[in-house]
């Protein structure tokens, strides 16, 4: 799988090639419609360690070359939690083997359910998003404070989700000078944002309104930022709808093969186009 045999690969259940094939192609449509062409580079491969309790975690990413806009970040996504964000130095990638590792602590407790994405400093996807995962235990307690939850600065609105519908964001706090940003994350696939549609305040709480433009069947987090320093991590989310719910948010045509695909996503009224290949290599690693 790599040529680094001080990896120890996890063996996890294989996808078939067929849903493996649909759920990558699934994800380069979020990500190509909704990122800037320019900013698009992602390593062929990443590898994200277990995680235990007050431990160190550790991500590689090899393959592929370094995306334009620097510095990267991993970013670590607890459900129903605040996000961590660790600015990965340029000195942890080696264009001589086109390999990049970087180890952090992560100050978590056991139990905890997460996802982890490793982002160009534009908050795109540099590589896949992982799984979820979740942390392990350990007798190491140094992290574990008396009172670890805080207030959570927004709430979603009616706790469900379904595809190509509404659905509201409030936040307790009114700040009309700044706009709410919402970020997806699908598990082993690629981040995006969430269109605005709407905004109303009433009695000193903000509301604001966005698409669902996921498919059903899917599960997302939702990352809210102010970006006033408030950010937090929704629950993981099951994308409801059926055969008879509107798509036009989701404007995927098909594609002219299992490699190759074609995204078309209208915002405003306008409609733009993205073409890529597909890495054949595109995969990800668990280590022990």
């Amino acid at each position: 799988m790599c040529n680094l045999p001080w990896l120890l690969i996890q063996a996890r259940p294989a996808l078939s090639s067929t849903r493996l094939v649909m759920h990558l192609l699934f994800s380069w449509f979020f990500f190509l419609s909704l990122a800037p062409r320019r900013a698009f580079s992602v390593f062929e491969s990443v590898a994200y360690s277990l995680i235990r309790q007050c431990g160190p975690f550790n991500v590689s990413f090899f393959g592929g070359e370094l995306p334009d806009a620097l510095p990267l970040t991993l970013t670590i996504i607890p459900f129903d939690s605040t996000p961590l964000a660790f600015t990965i130095p340029e000195s942890a990638w080696d264009n001589s083997t086109n390999f990049g590792s970087y180890v952090t602590f992560l100050p978590l407790p056991a139990g905890v359910s997460l996802m982890a994405s490793l982002d160009d400093a534009a908050g795109n996807s540099a590589t896949l998003i992982s799984d979820i995962l979740q942390v392990m235990p350990s007798p190491n307690t140094s992290c574990i404070s008396a009172n670890m939850t805080t207030p959570a600065p927004f709430q979603l609105v009616g706790n469900a989700v379904s595809q190509c519908s509404p659905f509201n964001v409030s936040q307790n706090t009114s700040s009309l000078e700044h706009t709410l940003s919402v970020r997806g994350f699908i598990p082993m696939s690629l981040s995006f944002d969430l269109e605005g549609t709407d905004f109303h305040t009433s009695q000193g709480v903000d509301t604001f309104t966005y698409i669902m433009n996921v498919a059903s069947g899917l599960r997302v987090a939702l990352l809210f930022d102010d970006s006033q320093g408030n950010r937090q991590v929704s629950d993981l989310l099951l994308v409801g709808g059926g055969v008879s719910s509107p798509s036009e948010c989701l404007g995927i045509s098909a594609a002219p093969s299992s490699q190759s695909a074609v995204a078309q996503v209208g915002v405003k009224g306008i409609s733009r186009s993205a073409v890529y290949v597909m890495p054949r290599s595109a995969r990800l690693i668990y280590l022990n």
